[in-house]
């Protein structure tokens, strides 16, 4: 019996992924089409379409619960002591995921989920262009160092290329709604720190 439970839990494993690489290797892909063709552009979706909000977020939102998932079932399983995975990475975790709660707070949930509104430059907003993104790569490296995790480590890597090309689609689209105000606001912030 405990051989098939592991077997099971194998296929899972692999399952979750490999669903969450081809999740976000589509994101990627959706968001390198959005810079390449403006006029048809998936994210940042404009014109609003509710098909374009489900479709990134399932994009993003699937691999991030993934990863969760392949560093609990496989916690432990790579060589890191435990002072480096715990002094490193719960640090890494909690602050990613604060920066992120906190631009996902003062941004509000409609433009997180890209709907249209006014350009913060508030918050988090006041050092970082993209302070959500950054919350969430070093939320995927802490989580990567916590649980020691060679699956969560190989997912939480092809989640990088998503999360570092999406502010690239927003700009033109921000330029665009915001003029001469985002020209000004984007000289004087970084884009990621």
């Amino acid at each position: 019996m405990g051989h098939g439970i592991r077997l099971y839990n194998e296929g899972m494993i692999r399952f979750i992924l490999v669903t969450s690489i081809l999740a976000e290797l589509s994101a990627a892909l959706a968001v390198v089409f959005s810079m390449r063709f403006p006029v048809r552009r998936i994210w940042p979706p404009d014109p609003p379409a509710a098909w374009k909000r489900l479709l990134m977020g399932f994009l993003f939102l699937y691999p991030s619960a993934g990863i969760g998932i392949l560093g609990g079932m496989s916690w432990g399983g790579w060589a890191i002591p435990g002072w480096i995975r715990f002094l490193v990475g719960i640090p890494l975790l909690s602050g990613g995921a604060a920066l992120f709660l906190w631009a996902a707070a003062v941004l509000g949930f409609a433009q997180t989920f890209g709907g249209s509104g006014t350009l913060i430059r508030t918050g988090p907003f006041r050092f970082s262009r993209n302070p959500q993104y950054v919350g969430c790569l070093v939320m995927l490296i802490g989580w990567s160092i916590l649980s020691a995790s060679k699956a969560a480590a190989a997912a939480s890597l092809f989640g990088f290329p998503p999360l570092l090309l999406v502010p690239f689609a927003e700009e033109t689209w921000l330029g665009e709604q915001f003029g001469p105000i985002y020209a000004e606001y984007r000289r004087r912030v970084p884009r990621f720190l």
